[in-house]
């Protein structure tokens, strides 16, 4: 799908990785690291449950808007700039400057945090090709500004909104809303859930299977669950 809508990623994505798959692929690669914890932590407990619909890393950036805007009641007219300071990994993953299709516009730190400014959430209905010729988008995107920040961690970002007036306004996000060091609520989770539900089932068939889903260790069938995905 990211091939088809034209999304392409680094060019040294296989000569420049981590450390932490040099550890496995390297010729002085660390195989016993790969059974380090066996049987006593589990991968699935550090799982991030995405509440927004763009690129990972984009979500720092969008917390932190959304946070000054409700903590300050900005109204998107009266801003003057958004300064978005952020990771390398999000500048060179995310950091579209003109998205013109919905895809793009997941990978805009720019789109992405005028979003936040203007809609105060950033759900999967508002990532769509019509979105991206928005005017308000459009106009807020003028006044994104975007900087690297080398001691920035992928789970981070500064953003300073500076007002009409001379405020200026700062928040740090340091784990992005439902990271597992910020997880989101059950609430929260079933919001987000009903958001992906809702397009194909209607509101009674989507809680039913949010129902069905937290009562997980009590099924006894899949069969249970899988019926209820069935599309009507």
């Amino acid at each position: 799908m990211l091939s088809a809508g034209k999304q392409q990623g680094q060019w040294d994505q296989l000569t420049n990785w981590s450390n932490n798959h040099s550890d496995y692929t390297s010729r002085s690669a660390h195989h016993q690291r790969g059974l380090c914890g066996l049987g006593r932590t589990y991968t699935i407990q550090g799982t991030s449950f995405k509440p927004f619909a763009s690129c990972l890393y984009t979500h720092p950036t969008i917390d932190a808007v959304i946070e000054l805007r409700k903590q300050y009641k900005i109204a998107p007219d009266a801003v003057d700039t958004i300064r978005c300071g952020i990771s390398k990994l999000c500048m060179d993953a995310a950091n579209q400057k003109n998205p013109q299709t919905d895809l793009s516009a997941k990978f805009s730190v720019s789109y992405c945090a005028a979003l936040a400014m203007l809609e105060g959430c950033a759900g999967e209905d508002l990532f769509q090709d019509a979105q991206t010729q928005n005017p308000d988008i459009l106009d807020l995107m003028k006044r994104v500004e975007i900087e690297e920040i080398p001691d920035l961690k992928d789970s981070e970002a500064k953003v300073t909104i500076t007002l009409q007036n001379g405020q200026r306004l700062r928040h740090h996000t340091v784990h992005a809303l439902g990271s597992p060091n910020n997880p989101l609520s059950d609430r929260q989770l079933e919001e987000k859930a009903k958001t992906l539900l809702e397009p194909v089932f209607d509101g009674k068939k989507a809680d039913a299977i949010i129902d069905r889903l937290w009562a997980l260790e009590k099924v006894e069938n899949i069969s249970e669950i899988t019926s209820l995905l069935s599309k009507p």
